[in-house]
């Protein structure tokens, strides 16, 4: 897991029990600040799309699924086209 650090003074966080709503609550031993802490997976989300979007062809399937009717597509060299 990462480490949490403290958006005030940037020592380290520890946990600190739930908000009502269920998300955990983070300390900071330094500064003694409060707060929950959102981890953004978006970047991560995006890359494991891609992967999937540009393997075995599926682009081509996902924009024109008649393409794959006769068969799996052709591997190729152009990355754009899944090979």
């Amino acid at each position: 897991m990462k480490t949490v650090l403290c958006p005030v003074c940037g020592r380290k966080l520890v946990k600190n029990g739930y908000t009502s709503s269920g998300r955990q609550r983070w300390r900071c031993l330094g500064c003694g600040s409060s707060q929950t802490v959102r981890y953004d997976t978006t970047a991560t989300r995006l890359e494991e799309f891609l992967s999937w979007l540009l393997s075995q062809g599926t682009l081509f399937t996902y924009l024109d699924p008649d393409l794959t009717r006769e068969g799996p597509l052709p591997a190729t060299n152009n990355r754009i086209e899944g090979g």
